[in-house]
């Protein structure tokens, strides 16, 4: 028992092996659970878990120079979105204009008529929508920009501060196991391994 307290006190101020393999497979553990913290995001992210149909009326969407060529409602970015228009009028005139005249398609409206009055003008649309709200979604953009944030804050020199330190403790765990089985121990700079 004597030559263990010994021994104890003579390492004072090294390292141990086993301080370094716990601090490693904490390091490794915390990479481990982070990736496996996106994979499960992403896949909720395409489920229909947290997904919730929603529905909204927009009333007197303006639509400028509506043509042929057509033009988006205001809510065509919602996710799986659907529009149903019920009503459209000269943005000018206040005419109504009657269904002959547009057509659409989900949340596209363009002019479709013999009425050329209507044509090149700006429009007030109302209509219904209803999208998917993907709870996930921002949770996942959340832990993937902050993760991106981080990294981008950090200076030059943390950054190659980190890799140094990684690439000494690498190193040392490397020459530590491998003359581990030697008995003898080794020195590497100023530190003695036993």
């Amino acid at each position: 028992m004597r030559q263990l307290s010994n021994l104890n006190r003579d390492k004072k101020g090294v390292l141990g092996l086993d301080t370094v393999k716990v601090f490693m497979i904490s390091i490794l553990a915390l990479a481990v659970i982070g990736v496996a913290i996106i994979i499960v995001l992403n896949t909720l992210d395409e489920s229909d878990v947290v997904r919730e149909g929603k529905s909204g009326t927009n009333l007197n969407d303006t639509l400028t120079t509506v043509a042929e060529s057509g033009e988006y409602l205001t809510n065509y970015t919602l996710e799986s979105a659907v529009c149903t228009v019920t009503y459209v009028q000269n943005a000018s005139s206040a005419e109504v204009i009657s269904s002959g005249n547009y057509t659409t398609s989900n949340c596209f409206i363009y002019y479709s008529g013999d009425d050329l009055t209507y044509n090149n003008s700006n429009w007030n649309v109302s209509y219904t929508y209803t999208y998917d709200l993907n709870y996930a979604e921002g949770i996942q953009e959340n832990v993937t920009e902050g993760i991106v944030d981080f990294f981008s804050n950090t200076t030059t020199l943390f950054a190659i501060l980190v890799v140094v330190v990684i690439i000494l403790a690498i190193t040392i765990i490397i020459l530590a196991v491998g003359k581990f089985g030697e008995g003898n121990g080794f020195n590497l700079g100023s530190i003695k391994f036993e």
